[in-house]
């Protein structure tokens, strides 16, 4: 299993990397830096904006 995210410093962080070390099924992956197109989130955000935010 996979666990995605983005290089914020919250998901880079010793305790996360303690954590992920117990839970040997995981495996952290890192979204690549200027690929926002691969969040599916920033779609939705988009949309929401455009169409509640004029």
């Amino acid at each position: 299993m996979y666990v995605i995210t983005d290089i914020l410093p919250s998901h880079n962080s010793v305790s996360t990397w303690t954590w992920l070390e117990d839970h040997h099924r995981l495996r952290h992956v890192f979204i690549p830096v200027g690929a926002c197109w691969l969040n599916v989130q920033e779609g939705w955000w988009r949309i929401f904006r455009k169409t509640a935010l004029p």
